[in-house]
């Protein structure tokens, strides 16, 4: 969720014409980001086993 509010965000931010932050926005879309490649696949396991049981 914290990936896709970042994204939302700088959109909106860029679309305004609001560029002064645009690079600190972008690194904290790259930090949200790595943090959801790393945890995707233990999420979808606990999915895919919960729905096993």
């Amino acid at each position: 969720m914290a990936l896709a509010a970042q994204a939302r965000h700088l959109e909106h931010e860029v679309k305004a014409g609001r560029t002064d932050e645009v690079a600190v926005g972008f690194q904290l879309l790259e930090h949200y980001f790595a943090r959801f490649v790393a945890e995707y696949p233990s999420a979808v396991e606990r999915a895919t086993n919960a729905s096993a049981v």
